[in-house]
């Protein structure tokens, strides 16, 4: 599990290199910290490799793992800031994209790109290390009651 849960993730801050390279090069804006950039990117990557490991251990079958995965990132995407910061939105919609770690990734990578703080980091901080330690413990948690203890 653990390898798997590795993989999805290095696949995930892989793509996100692969993202911040070509922006870097037809747009000219790179990250003012790669390092702060790429922990951020990381921690995202855990979520979604862990999105992906728990549908995999819930679904058993891949093609539907796969698209519940996919489904779930573009969801969280859209409702995560994918049209611009939340707060410049409705009330409604910016409450609903605080439950969103996009959003939240969004917060921390902006001040990277533009120069500009959008609020305090520590709360977006927090919400991605609690979000991260919680879906963490519950792949671990799905991995024992799917697989370990299905084997006894």
């Amino acid at each position: 599990m653990g390898a798997r849960l590795v993989r999805l993730s290095l696949i995930g801050l892989l793509s996100s290199f692969v993202l911040i390279l070509a922006v870097g090069i037809f747009t000219g804006g790179w990250p003012s910290s790669l390092i702060w950039a790429a922990l951020i990117l990381f921690v995202m990557a855990l979520l979604g490799g862990c999105l992906g490991t728990l549908a995999g251990l819930v679904l058993q079958s891949t093609l539907p793992a796969f698209l519940i995965g996919l489904a779930l990132a573009f969801f969280t995407w859209l409702l995560g800031s994918a049209f611009g910061l939340a707060a410049g939105f409705s009330g409604t919609y910016e409450a609903v994209s605080r439950w969103m770690p996009n959003t939240h990734a969004v917060e921390l990578l902006f001040p990277l790109y533009y120069g500009v703080d959008i609020g305090s980091s520590q709360p977006a901080i927090l919400f991605l290390a609690t979000a991260c330690m919680i879906l963490v413990l519950v792949t671990i948690f799905t991995y024992r009651q799917k697989i370990l203890l299905r084997q006894r």
